[in-house]
């Protein structure tokens, strides 16, 4: 099945033995879009998601290699023979405004499951407060921040205003 990695985490597999296939589709708005609606559909199952969208890239890993998976991109794996990989996913500060889209989608899907990212509001609210004591120590100091923390600044405080609005509503 396709899906995008919980939280819209980056991901990396390395493969031991063996090798996979990857099939792995660019996270535009689009094919965003259409990705929620295949989700949606009963019958996903029955459809192959990469015919749904204009590009889909193949990409095999052979024994020995690794692949990086930018947040958020719409993947799926196929393993033709015996394989032995490893893989992690992470957060980072690079990536805030399409993790925070890929959590949102989750949300409107109400994907449920054990893959889900660990406390994922809760982990944003640090990564917030994180931000802050930056922003702090480099304005103390006389420094700009880089671009990529103030965009994900900004798109934490939509989503803590977000967060807290639908807390009081409860």
């Amino acid at each position: 099945d396709f899906h995008i990695d919980s939280g819209g985490a980056s991901a990396w597999y390395h493969v031991l033995k063996g090798e996979k296939i990857f099939y792995l589709i660019k996270p535009t708005s689009a094919n965003i879009s259409l990705y929620e609606r295949w989700q949606s559909a009963a019958n996903h199952s029955e459809m192959f998601f990469a015919d749904q969208v204009d590009k889909c890239y193949k990409c095999t890993v052979k024994q020995g290699q690794t692949l990086f998976i930018p947040s958020g991109w719409i993947y799926a794996t196929l393993t033709p023979v015996d394989c032995l990989a490893f893989a992690g996913h992470f957060l980072h500060s690079l990536s805030v405004e399409m993790q925070m889209r890929a959590y949102e989608v989750e949300r409107r899907l109400k994907i449920v499951s054990l893959t889900q990212f660990p406390n994922y509001e809760t982990a944003c609210w640090y990564t917030g407060r994180y931000l802050l004591e930056s922003f702090k120590g480099l304005h103390k100091a006389g420094k700009q921040p880089s671009s990529h923390l103030v965009q994900g600044a900004k798109i934490l405080n939509g989503a803590f205003r977000s967060w807290t609005k639908k807390q009081a509503l409860v």
